[in-house]
C-alpha cells in the first residue's frame, strides 16, 4: 500500500532520478568482481563525505523507508570496469554523481582504480509516462542476486529470495511514490493493479550468494528470468501503470540491498509471444 502522506511530505523534492556512469581501471582485477558490492558502496560514500558528511551519514545511517542510492554491479568492458550510479531523489542526485567525477580514483579493496566519469543523464517522469506502454507480459531477468527482506509477526529478520509479482511491485511503488510523488498517483494504481490481476506466467530461476558486508556477510537472493503476466480484465491504463513500475524497476533496483548491487533488472516485453 502506497503511504501518500509520506510522498505528500516529499513534494518538494524534484522528481527527477539521476544517473551516473563511470569507468573504473583497477591496477589488479582479481577477486575484485566477486567482492566488489561493499567496496564501491564505501568508494562512493568516501567520495561524498569529502563533499557532504551529513549527506553520507544519511546516505549510509539506518533510516526508515527506501533509500535512494542504487549502485548497479561492476560489468566488465574491455576499457576496465563499468560502474552505474543511480540516485533516485534529484534533491541530492548531482552532489553525489559530482562527488564521484570529482575524484581521480578510488580504492577497491586491495587495489587503486583510476576513475573517468563517461555520462550523466536525468529521468523525468514525463520520460517514464512516455516509455510506459499497455503491455500484459514483462519478461524479468535478474542480473544480480534480488531477496527482499521482511521481520513479519514475530520481529525477527528474514530473507525471501524469490520475485513474487505483488512484493516486486509493492517495493518499487514505495520509491516511486517516495522520490518521485508526481508520479504517487500510478504508483497507486499500480500497487492495487499487481495485487489483483499480477501473476507468474513462467521463470527459470536459481539461487546465488551476493557479499553485502565486508568481510563475509552475504545474502541469498534469486538470479535468472521470471515472466509476469496480467490476468482477467485490466485496462490499457491499468497495464501502462504497471510497465512504469516495472521499467523504473531498471533504475531503482528491485528488492534489498540494492546500493551494493542486489536487485539489478532489465525487463523486456513479451505481450506478443506465445505462451
Amino acid at each position: 500500500m502506497i503511504n501518500r502522506a509520506g510522498a505528500a511530505r516529499c513534494a518538494t523534492i524534484s522528481p527527477v532520478p539521476v544517473v551516473g556512469r563511470f569507468l573504473l581501471e583497477p591496477v589488479d582485477r582479481f577477486g575484485l568482481l566477486d567482492r566488489s558490492g561493499p567496496a564501491v558502496h564505501a568508494a562512493v560514500l568516501r567520495a561524498v563525505r569529502a563533499r557532504d558528511e551529513d549527506l553520507a551519514d544519511r546516505l549510509h545511517l539506518p533510516v526508515p523507508g527506501p533509500k535512494p542510492l542504487a549502485i548497479k554491479p561492476l560489468v566488465q568492458t574491455d576499457d576496465g570496469l563499468g560502474l552505474t550510479v543511480v540516485v533516485l531523489d534529484d534533491a541530492i542526485g548531482r552532489t553525489v554523481v559530482d562527488a564521484i567525477a570529482d575524484r581521480p580514483g578510488v580504492r577497491l579493496l586491495h587495489t587503486w582504480a583510476k576513475l573517468t566519469p563517461q555520462q550523466v543523464h536525468e529521468v523525468t517522469p514525463a520520460q517514464l509516462r512516455d516509455r510506459a506502454a499497455p503491455h500484459r507480459r514483462w519478461h524479468v531477468e535478474l542480473r544480480s542476486p534480488c531477496t527482499f527482506r521482511t521481520t513479519g509477526a514475530t520481529g525477527v529478520p528474514r530473507s525471501i529470495p524469490y520475485p513474487d509479482p505483488v512484493r516486486v511491485v509493492s517495493t518499487l511503488t514505495r520509491r516511486l511514490a517516495r522520490f518521485s510523488p508526481e508520479l504517487a498517483d500510478t504508483a497507486e494504481r499500480a500497487d492495487r493493479v499487481a495485487g489483483a490481476h499480477l501473476a507468474v506466467a513462467s521463470h527459470r530461476l536459481g539461487t546465488a550468494r551476493r557479499l553485502v558486508k565486508a568481510p563475509d556477510v552475504r545474502f541469498v537472493g534469486a538470479v535468472g528470468w521470471i515472466r509476469f503476466e496480467l490476468l482477467g480484465a485490466v485496462t490499457d491504463d491499468d497495464a501502462t501503470a504497471v510497465d512504469l513500475v516495472l521499467r523504473y524497476g531498471e533504475l531503482a533496483g528491485v528488492g534489498d540491498r540494492t546500493a551494493v548491487g542486489m536487485g539489478d533488472v532489465r525487463v523486456l516485453d513479451t505481450t506478443k509471444e506465445r505462451r
